[in-house]
């Protein structure tokens, strides 16, 4: 993200990289987190704030736009998220089960990221705001994309939606 923070800030954007711990914390712990970096960087902004998102944090943005700013004015950028899941979720989940190694590979939010209904991606209704979705369909993890179906980067399916335009990078 140091590139992309670099190039935001050289376009005149004030920007903040929020990182998180996610091995170790569930999503409602990381969406606390972000509420109160978001609170505390730019409440008196909120309507011309905009983020961008990388992996999972697509995922913990959206759970904290449906919780804490529903009416939110500003665009949304996400490189890569996991919108539906993650096949390679599922089959460390089904591969490992529920022992303390499926812990430590993805940790409790990762372990969220399944594609069926329990999956904290299929819980979340569609984007109810201005989103862009960037992601690749070239893969450097042949073991990833062998257990995902259709176009994929290596660790989630490129899913095109008619609420998801997608560029392919």
């Amino acid at each position: 993200m140091a590139i992309l923070v670099e190039r935001l800030e050289a376009a005149g954007f004030r920007v903040l990289n929020f990182g998180y711990p996610s091995i170790e914390e569930p999503i409602e712990s990381l969406v606390a987190r972000l509420r109160t970096t978001v609170e505390a960087c730019c409440e008196q902004d909120m309507e011309s704030v905009h983020f961008v998102s990388h992996s999972m944090g697509g995922i913990l943005l959206r759970v904290y736009l449906a919780e804490h700013s529903p009416g939110h004015a500003g665009r949304v950028v996400m490189l890569a998220p996991p919108n539906q899941g993650s096949e390679v979720a599922d089959f460390v989940a089904d591969f490992v089960g529920e022992s303390p190694v499926l812990s430590r590979i993805l940790g409790p939010s990762g372990s969220r990221l399944g594609t069926d209904s329990t999956g904290i991606a299929q819980q979340l209704g569609p984007a109810n705001f201005e989103l862009g979705i960037i992601t690749g369909n070239r893969s450097m993890n042949p073991i990833g994309s062998w257990l995902i179906p259709g176009p994929d980067d290596g660790k989630v399916s490129v899913v095109i939606g008619a609420s998801e335009p997608v560029a392919y990078v």
